[in-house]
C-alpha cells in the first residue's frame, strides 16, 4: 500500500493539513460556495475530520482541515 504525506502546518496551536488547489486561470469563489464553507466550519462530529477554512488567492485555493493523526481512511480500516 502506498503512503501519501500531506503538508501540515500549525494554526492557533492545532496541527492542520493544507491541501493546495492550483488553477491556470484566476478563480473566484461564488457566494453559494462561501456559505457552504461557513456551514462546514460549524460541523462537529467524532467521525468527521473538521474543516477549518480556506485561503483564497487568485490562482490558488488552500483548504485547511484538522490533521488526522491516525492516517487515511484505508489505513485506519486495516488497523481496526
Amino acid at each position: 500500500m502506498d503512503q501519501m504525506f500531506a503538508p501540515v502546518a500549525l494554526y492557533r496551536g492545532t496541527m492542520v493539513r493544507v491541501k493546495d488547489l492550483r488553477f491556470s486561470k484566476r478563480r473566484e469563489i461564488c457566494r453559494k460556495t462561501m456559505k457552504e464553507m461557513r456551514l462546514m466550519r460549524e460541523i462537529r462530529h467524532d467521525n468527521i475530520n473538521p474543516f477549518i477554512g480556506a485561503a483564497v488567492e487568485p490562482n490558488r485555493i488552500r483548504i485547511i482541515s484538522e490533521y488526522c493523526y491516525k492516517g487515511s481512511l484505508p489505513v485506519i480500516c486495516i488497523i481496526f
